[in-house]
């Protein structure tokens, strides 16, 4: 799989934006945009993972897959490659 880059600026602004893939434990962050396609796109949308949506990393497990994150009221494990397809901005907490 592609390796993208972990900080981005994009085009047209000056938001920096980074991986969520890269978030420490109890990091707050804005969806910005999905860079997946096909059924793992459908598949995050369904879980909540929307643009414009604030989540927050709960936990990584022992050996940094998968990531618990705090999407709404109800947490989600991903893997850290699905995460790294997730654009994000981080929030001040």
């Amino acid at each position: 799989m592609q390796q993208l880059p972990v900080i981005t600026q994009d085009p047209g602004s000056a938001i920096n934006t980074l991986r969520l893939s890269h978030m420490k434990n109890g990091d707050r962050c804005r969806i910005h945009k999905h860079h997946a396609h096909g059924a793992i796109r459908q598949r995050l949308l369904d879980l909540g993972f929307m643009p414009n949506s604030t989540v927050e990393v709960i936990r990584c497990a022992l050996l940094g897959d998968p990531l618990q994150i705090k999407v709404g009221d109800y947490s989600v494990a991903i893997r850290r490659q699905e995460a790294n397809l997730i654009e994000i901005q981080p929030v001040e907490a």
